[in-house]
C-alpha cells in the first residue's frame, strides 16, 4: 500500500533552534567538514518537469564530482518542485548531512550522520568554507531532421508543427504548462513547406518550377551556405536552444560541412541533439546516416516517413508528463 503523509506548520518557539556546535562552515572533520551550497537553476519560464528528474539528479552528481564526499550540502528550494527536493535529499545522503536552505543564510538539517549536526538543527551556510555549486538547466531537445531530397522532411515538419500546436491547446486546456517549442528550416532555400502547400491547393507544378529557379539564383549568386549565412543560421539555433524546451531543426537535403557548423549552435548551448533520417523507399539516406556517425550521434528513427510518425517522436523526447496531451500515433 502507499501512503500520503501531510505536514502540518509548528509553531516555532521563542528564539527558535540553536545552531549546532560546529556546524555551518566548520573546520576539517568537525561537522562534516566544508559546506557545499547546492543550487538548481531552470530557465526562466520554463518549469522543472516531473520526467526530468532522472537528469536532474545526475546533473547534481556530476556538478557536485559525486554523491558522497566529505562537505555536508545545503540544497536551496528556490524553484525547486517537492519532488526534486526529496530526490536530492535521498541522492546525498552518503554525505555528513543534508540541509535545506531556510533564508539567505541558514539551512535546516534534514539527515545527518554526525553527533556535532543533528537533524532538525540549523547549520549557517555564509561566509568562507562555503562552496557554491549550481546546476544547469534540463537541455533544449533538438529534432534534427535529415535525409535525401524528396524523401518527405517538409512533410514531416508540417506534422511536428501540428503535433505540436495540438499539444499546447489540450495542456492549456487542462491547465498544464505546455514546452516552449519552436519548428524551423535550417536550409537556405526553405521551398519545402510553401511547395507543399502548393501542391495541397492545386498549384505543385507551378511552386517547383519556382523553387528550382529561386534555388538556382541563390547558387549562382554566391548566397547558397554563405559563411554570413552559416554564422547567423548557427547564432539563430543557438538562441532557440536557449530558449525553447523543443526545437524542430530541418536540415535539409545534403550533409555539409555548413551543415555541421550550425549544428554548433546547438552543441554551444549544450541542447541535446536528436537526429532523425528519413530514407526514400528504396533504403537511400543520402549520405545522413554517416554524417551522424561521425559527430557521434545515433538517430532515434531511421527510415521512410509515415503516418504518425511525428506523434511517435515527440513520444521520444518529451517528458512523460506531457505524453498525455498527444494525439494518437
Amino acid at each position: 500500500m502507499g501512503f500520503i503523509l501531510r505536514t502540518e506548520p509548528i509553531p516555532r518557539r521563542a528564539g527558535g533552534i540553536k545552531n549546532h556546535p560546529g556546524a555551518g562552515p566548520a573546520a576539517p572533520g568537525k561537522g562534516g567538514g566544508m559546506t557545499v551550497w547546492l543550487r538548481f537553476r531552470p530557465r526562466p519560464g520554463i518549469p522543472l518537469r516531473a520526467g526530468d528528474l532522472p537528469w536532474a539528479l545526475r546533473a547534481a552528481e556530476a556538478a557536485l564530482g559525486g554523491a558522497g564526499g566529505p562537505e555536508g550540502v545545503a540544497i536551496s528550494p528556490e524553484g525547486v518542485p517537492p519532488w526534486l527536493l526529496a530526490g536530492a535529499v535521498h541522492l546525498l545522503h552518503p554525505r555528513p548531512w543534508v540541509a535545506v536552505m531556510e533564508d539567505a543564510e541558514a539551512a535546516v538539517v534534514a539527515v545527518s550522520h554526525r553527533r556535532e549536526v543533528s537533524a532538525g538543527g540549523r547549520v549557517r551556510v555564509a561566509g568562507e568554507g562555503v562552496r557554491v555549486v549550481e546546476v544547469p538547466a534540463p537541455p533544449a531537445r533538438v529534432l534534427a531532421l535529415s535525409g535525401p531530397p524528396k524523401a518527405g522532411k517538409s512533410r514531416l515538419r508540417g506534422s511536428l508543427y501540428e503535433a505540436l500546436r495540438a499539444l499546447e491547446v489540450r495542456a492549456r486546456k487542462a491547465g498544464a504548462a505546455p514546452p516552449r517549442w519552436f519548428v524551423q528550416a535550417f536550409s537556405p532555400d526553405s521551398e519545402g513547406q510553401w511547395v507543399a502547400d502548393a501542391h495541397a491547393l492545386g498549384r505543385g507544378a507551378e511552386a517547383e518550377a519556382r523553387a528550382r529557379a529561386i534555388k538556382n539564383a541563390l547558387k549562382e549568386s554566391g548566397a547558397f551556405f554563405s559563411p554570413e549565412w552559416v554564422a547567423r543560421t548557427r547564432s539563430q539555433l543557438h538562441g532557440l536552444c536557449r530558449w525553447a524546451e523543443v526545437v524542430v531543426a530541418d536540415l535539409g537535403g545534403l550533409p555539409s560541412p555548413e551543415n555541421r557548423e550550425i549544428l554548433g549552435g546547438a552543441r554551444e548551448a549544450q541542447a541535446l541533439l536528436v537526429p532523425v533520417v528519413l530514407t526514400r523507399p528504396d533504403g537511400e539516406d543520402g549520405g545522413w546516416g554517416r554524417f551522424w556517425a561521425e559527430l557521434g550521434l545515433r538517430p532515434l528513427y531511421a527510415g521512410p516517413f509515415h503516418e504518425g510518425l511525428a506523434t511517435e517522436l515527440l513520444r521520444g523526447i518529451l517528458p512523460g508528463e506531457l505524453h498525455a496531451f498527444l494525439g494518437e500515433a
